[in-house]
């Protein structure tokens, strides 16, 4: 599928549908504007090869497994100010879990879902500039695969816990603001290898500000404050 658009649609489930937007082997593509609702599993799949589409200001609530999955993607997707409300019901705002390198998240915002941003089997994407809150988890690195990933810039708050690195090495976390999670600020735990932090604000976050137990670490110019 070469090319396709997607514009003001809506894709409303009701719980009796898998996916809401299912989109394989597509360039080009331009999703826009839509509602995807109340879909058993996702709201839209990207998956088998799927290069250079533009998912934008489509609006996605209620998806009980994920609101944007992105599979086994082609290189240079953009998901740009897309609204994801999960309500309390979906466990993953934005997962990406085998996406090529060279896919981009920006400005989007993630609210009410169990995991915001679920970064697993993927290298070489950025997170740049997302607004995240009131989630379980902010931010979360989940696989070792998940490497030489950038995350800029984004605003994680009244979460449980901001960021958490679970798993994955070579990341950059730079430049971020985690205010005000319940839990800490960051979590680096023993899985996740010669990662960097640097420049972000841990501000007000639980009794702790970051904790890391992880290997080769790299913290610098980081504020932490207000614990």
């Amino acid at each position: 599928m070469s090319g396709a658009r997607f514009v003001s649609t809506l894709f409303a489930g009701r719980y009796v549908e898998d996916f809401g937007l299912y989109i394989a082997n597509s360039t080009l593509g331009v999703i826009t504007n839509n509602f995807f609702g109340a879909h058993t599993n996702v709201g839209a799949f990207l998956a088998g090869n799927s290069s250079s589409n533009r998912f934008a200001r489509n609006s996605f609530w209620s998806n009980r497994n994920a609101g944007i999955l992105v599979g086994a993607s082609g290189v240079g997707n953009r998901f740009l100010t897309n609204a994801v409300n999960g309500r309390g019901l979906t466990a993953r705002g934005i997962q990406v879990s085998s996406a090529f390198p060279g896919n981009v998240f920006s400005n989007n915002t993630v609210i009410g879902c169990s995991t915001a941003i679920e970064i697993s089997g993927v290298q070489s994407n950025v997170f740049w500039g997302n607004r995240v809150y009131s989630n379980n988890v902010g931010i979360s690195f989940v696989s070792a695969s998940a490497k030489r990933n950038r995350v800029i810039r984004n605003l994680v708050y009244r979460c449980g816990t901001g960021a958490w690195v679970t798993a994955g090495s070579n990341n950059q976390i730079l430049n971020n603001v985690f205010y005000k999670n319940t839990g800490p600020g960051g979590v680096i735990a023993a899985a996740g290898g010669s990662n960097e932090f640097a420049n972000n604000i841990f501000l007000s976050n639980g009794n702790v500000g970051v904790t890391n137990v992880g290997t080769g670490t790299r913290w610098s110019f980081n504020d932490v404050y207000g614990h």
